[in-house]
């Protein structure tokens, strides 16, 4: 947000936030749709906004910025050749109206752009959309201002001293606002890549999202209801687009907290009391927020800054990115060549991080060209390519993925592995927390010999960590000292450890095998932190927890916790979530044989674990991470500090590391197209190949010996980009027998043909001393492991586990005695502290058929635990789970015709006939509520709602809960319960399109 004329030349704002009614899922509607935080096309493939401002018909000129130096074609040209693939074009009603030839309002240079000369504002912006979608480009129309001159706070103009801003000098109206808005809605509505509207930029000043300021009570003022009356206008006229909304810049209604400093179009708080009446599958919310180089707030000078900057973001916007796509319509600033120099590449590294941290990755970049005042432009005054910026910004896309996500649920994993287990266990009672994100309480950092920094680009969690560079014995220490800087003593007696987590960083010092924990205690034993870490690989993070004991054998009370380099070398680690905890009872877990135990050896000292890509196709994608899950704790227990690599991560993956590169849906010559960039990005040093599945599984005119050739031509592809690399190649799966086309071959037989040959040509090159491994996973499966006649359960992939891990073993390390290592996987027999999922049996599901969006309700038992369901093609759908005997799924985009699986995590059950997918919209009802009983009660009251259209309705909130679950009993009648966390106020009840508040509070008792 910009608070004035003189922060910027040339610039017109526009801080977009754009705000959705949260709902666990949203309807495929005509054209573009948004779904669970989601942006998809009208085919249903999801779209990573990485897009970029690029501005000039909403200034003076009413033309695309810097014409005078460059072609309006090469420009659009050299945006998308940056890798962006979205541009937001702020625009104005003089943009529409005025007849002055754009050459006349500005300098074009006639030779770069002679198809302009003599064109009015309208004529260009025509031919630039239409450019700009044959290019391939998505595109935003930004309503930037009521006026070409400045930005103004509201979108009408009723004060007769502003109307010389105006470009008729009359008053400009909310219906006149409504009206340029559906003129270009319309105008436009051929142009496939017509993404949506930006309906008006930062909204400020007196502007105020609804009613509870008593200084503002005159509803023209209150842009809830005028966004609402603008989006369904828009929608009216062109029923494709996404209605992007920005946020305000302050309520002042007491329930939100106007504390927090904010831009202009940055506050969203009031939509999670308050929320938008837009349909839920068209509404994203757009905020913006800059940095010092904009406008300074009071939060820069915090002495937590930029730690203290989550929290802001996460109250403004972040809240609802789990339920709404939130896409950052402007940030930016001349990342250290403003005037808030480093403070600005500070802030915006942070936001990145910010982002990152929370799975978003789509946004507008503000902005192209170089001439805004106060941010600058991806092209510098030289019109060159800022390259610290695009690096910035290609940080936040990430890689391109072909996966569609939604929001995990949260699963009870038990780990039993000796090594401490990756991920930080929450403190317990007794526990003082030393250092998360920044020094708490009571405690100081200081250091000798070494240079602490709070960085946020290597953390654990949260947002900051302490990188140390130390020199010769060099380190750091938390000291006990309270608000007067005096020694507070901590008694031994209250603690029983020392929880951390440590990183080498980037790069492994060689020094890292001497760092070492201590207290202050002369006579103390220093604790090497490599005694309780298998390996330190490059930017893995390790968890270690040390008894007391050993840096504290008399049990006396202490004043400091020390990390020191031990050796005479240069040293840089990073320290992150430092704890002293009461555990009461000893950390060291005893294994247990469970329901899918992989054996390891305790006693193999592995050559390399670092590095490992598992390749191949959904087996390796695998439930809830497949083989992996186990094998990781495997390699652990055979003191192999094991790490995943890959261009993909798997979110439901059991164990921390959830990187692979198993590609749904693949075949051999779909890896070979891409696997030299693969290992390019990854430098594996351990390759686990599994592939060959969907070469035989549906189709094939190829016999066992073609399909063996193309498989080995792969390893040899393999062998040319990874020369040093392991190669352990899997045999498949067996697969339950099904004729098969043109070959007409049984491919149950084909499959045993194929493992076969793949032993073969393994073994040769095995014998020729290639680093290449034969592992049978097929000979530990039969079809009853197989799920759906192809896919391997979750128990099954224990098996394969054990299997690679006995051939990495015999490859890499010599075995000793063994031991077990427990299954990440839960199961129904397993020891105590661990959830026993039951199997689930679908009696019926209703209805049989429908498009994306459609709402599933299955009846049967068991489903308690489910947390993820297949629909044919697509294993990313949502549950909600009624009650055990009733649960619901939505059928995601990318599903195809087939069987609706439900897991929990041990079990799974697959309906007995196929939903069939089909094209279009589901049409959800607007509810009504008439009444509702009771009116009170406490958490777990079941309130009966009476009106109409509850049909599809499949979540409720109560009060500040917004996770209440629906029964609908018919379109007339729907249950609401109340949940945990529930507080007084309206009940509302959603659909993936509509929502209804009932007109009186529930009193939460």
């Amino acid at each position: 947000m910009k608070r004035g004329l003189f922060y910027r030349t040339f610039r017109a704002f526009s801080l977009a936030v754009l705000f959705t009614i949260a709902a666990a899922t949203n309807a495929i509607a005509a054209g573009y749709f948004a779904q669970a935080g989601k942006i998809y096309d009208a085919q249903g493939q999801e779209i990573q906004i990485r897009g970029i401002s690029h501005y000039g018909f909403n200034a003076t000129i009413l033309q695309p910025q810097y014409l005078w130096a460059m072609g309006w074609k090469e420009q659009i040209a050299q945006i998308k050749s940056l890798g962006f693939n979205a541009i937001r074009v702020p625009y104005v009603p003089d943009t529409l109206y005025n007849k002055t030839p754009v050459n006349q309002l500005s300098y074009i240079d006639a030779k770069l752009n002679p198809d302009l000369i003599g064109k009015t504002s309208l004529d260009v912006i025509d031919l630039w959309m239409a450019e700009a979608d044959r290019q391939g480009m998505y595109i935003l129309l930004d309503f930037h201002s009521v006026s070409k001159q400045r930005q103004y706070p509201t979108w009408f103009v009723s004060n007769p001293a502003d109307f010389s801003l105006i470009y008729n000098n009359q008053a400009y109206t909310k219906e006149n606002w409504i009206r340029d808005l559906v003129f270009v809605a319309k105008r436009y509505a051929n142009l496939t890549h017509f993404l949506g509207i930006d309906i008006y930029n930062e909204p400020n000043g007196i502007v105020r999202w609804s009613a509870g300021d008593a200084n503002v009570t005159n509803p023209i003022y209150f842009w809830k209801a005028a966004a609402e009356s603008a989006s369904a206008a828009v929608l009216a006229a062109n029923p494709n687009l996404l209605i992007f909304v920005q946020g305000i810049n302050g309520n002042y209604d007491s329930v939100e907290n106007s504390n927090i400093p904010m831009n202009w179009g940055e506050d969203f708080q009031p939509q999670a009391y308050q929320p938008l009446n837009i349909p839920l599958n068209k509404l994203v919310l757009t905020p913006h927020t800059y940095g010092p180089d904009v406008y300074v707030k009071s939060s820069f000078s915090d002495p937590t800054f930029p730690a203290n900057l989550p929290a802001h973001w996460d109250a403004l916007f972040g809240q609802f990115f789990q339920t709404h796509p939130v896409v950052i319509g402007e940030w930016g600033g001349k990342y250290g060549q403003g005037s808030g120099g480093q403070q600005d590449i500070t802030w915006q590294n942070a936001l990145v991080d910010y982002l990152l941290s929370k799975g978003v990755r789509n946004s507008f970049y503000w902005c192209y060209t170089p001439n805004s005042g106060d941010t600058g432009g991806i092209l510098d005054d030289s019109l060159n390519v800022r390259q610290d910026k695009l690096a910035l910004v290609k940080k936040l896309w990430g890689a391109p993925t072909t996966t569609t996500t939604v929001p995990p649920p949260t699963t009870t994993t038990t780990t039993t592995a000796p090594q401490p287990a990756p991920a930080t266990p929450l403190p317990t009672a007794g526990s003082t927390e030393i250092f998360n994100d920044a020094m708490t309480s009571l405690w100081q950092l200081s250091g000798w010999s070494s240079t602490s920094t709070l960085q946020n680009q290597l953390v654990k969690s949260g947002f900051s960590a302490v990188k140390v560079d130390t020199t010769t014995w060099g380190g750091i220490s938390f000291d006990s000292r309270d608000a007067n800087w005096k020694w507070v003593d901590q008694p031994a007696n209250l603690y029983t450890h020392l929880s951390f987590d440590v990183s080498a960083g980037p790069v492994v010092g060689a020094a890292m095998n001497s760092l070492v924990a201590s207290l202050d205690l002369g006579w103390g034993t220093a604790a090497k932190i490599s005694n309780y870490v298998p390996s330190f690989a490059p930017g893995v993070w390790y968890h270690v927890e040390i008894p007391l004991s050993v840096m504290n054998p008399k049990g006396v009370s202490f004043r400091k916790i020390l990390f020191q380099n031990n050796t005479t070398s240069n040293l840089t680690f990073y320290i992150d979530n430092v704890t002293l905890v009461n555990r009461n009872t000893s950390t060291t877990t005893t294994s247990t044989t469970t329901s899918g135990s992989t054996t390891a050896s305790s006693g193999i000292q592995l050559q390399s674990c670092s590095n490992i890509m598992p390749l191949g196709d959904s087996i390796t994608l695998g439930v809830n991470g497949g083989y992996r899950n186990n094998l990781y704790t495997g390699l652990q227990q055979n003191n192999c500090g094991v790490s995943y690599v890959g261009t993909l991560s798997d979110q439901w993956t059991r164990v921390a590391d959830k990187d692979h590169e198993g590609h749904s849906g693949i075949t051999i010559d779909g890896i070979a197209s891409s696997v030299t960039t693969w290992t390019a990005s990854a430098q594996p040093n351990v390759i686990l190949l599994m592939v060959g599945t969907n070469d035989i599984a549906w189709w094939t005119d190829k016999n066992a010996d073609q399909i063996g050739a193309r498989h080995n031509a792969l390893i040899d592809q393999l062998r040319t980009a990874r020369p040093n690399a392991w190669i352990f190649v899997a045999s498949i799966p067996p697969q339950a027998s099904l004729i098969i086309q043109p070959n007409n071959i049984d491919r149950a037989v084909l499959t045993q043909q194929f493992n076969a040959v793949i032993r073969r040509n393994v073994d040769a090159r095995a014998a020729a001393g290639q680093r290449v491994r034969f592992v049978d996973a097929n000979s530990v499966l039969t079809t009853a492991d197989l799920y759906d006649g192809i896919h391997p359960t979750e128990a099954a992939h224990a098996k394969i586990a054990q299997k690679f891990l006995d051939g990495i073993r015999a490859a890499l390390g010599s075995a000793s005695t063994t031991s077990t290592v427990t299954s990440a996987t839960p199961t129904a027999t397993s020891t105590t502290g661990t959830t026993a999922y039951p199997q689930q049996g679908i009696m019926n599901f209703s209805p049989s058929s429908g498009p994306v969006g459609t709402v599933v309700t299955l009846n049967g038992s068991g489903f308690t635990g489910s947390n993820l369901a297949w629909v044919g093609a697509a294993h990313n759908a949502t549950v909600r789970v009624i009650s055990d005997t009733q649960a619901q799924v939505t059928i995601p985009a990318g599903a195809t015709t087939g069987a609706i699986g439900i897991f929990n995590p041990s079990h799974v059950a697959f309906t007995a006939t196929s939903f069939a997918v089909t094209t279009g919209t589901t049409a959800y009802p607007q509810q009504g509520i008439m009444n509702f009983s009771p009116s009170s009660g406490p958490v777990g009251t079941v309130v009966t709602l009476n009106g109409s259209g509850f049909t599809g309705s499949n979540l409720a909130w109560v009060g500040a809960a917004h996770n209440a679950t629906v029964r609908v009993i018919s379109d007339t009648q729907a249950q609401v319960t109340i949940p945990a966390g529930a507080t007084t106020g309206a009940i509302g009840i959603f659909n993936p399109a509509y929502v209804a508040f009932t007109a009186s509070s529930f009193t939460v008792q």
